[in-house]
């Protein structure tokens, strides 16, 4: 058991700090350690902010993914049901970026 909450509480690090990377507008870090927390284990929230930081830093295609998969895990998570329908709308050219 002990071998499994290190490795748990790595994923919760990992996590959280690159959250911390993203609110200090630091994306290719942020990415980086979400992509690392994503590869072993996924939620909602954690996979929302891995594409909110592929998008930042340009990986439009690794944005998209990551927010399936969000949405895969909870259709009904919030943010990133509204993050889809930017992403949609962009993808449309429809109005409503601004």
């Amino acid at each position: 058991w002990f071998a499994l909450d290190a490795c748990l509480a790595q994923l919760r690090l990992l996590a959280r700090l690159g959250e911390a990377y993203g609110r200090l507008g630091r994306w290719d870090e942020a990415f980086r350690e979400l992509a690392e927390a994503a590869a072993t284990a996924s939620s909602a929230e954690l996979l929302y902010n891995l594409a909110l930081a592929a998008g930042r830093t340009g990986r439009v295609g690794e944005a998209t993914k990551a927010l399936e998969r969000s949405l895969a895990c909870d259709a009904g998570f919030r943010p990133a049901v509204e993050l889809r329908k930017v992403m949609d709308r962009a993808l449309t050219g429809a109005p409503g970026l601004e």
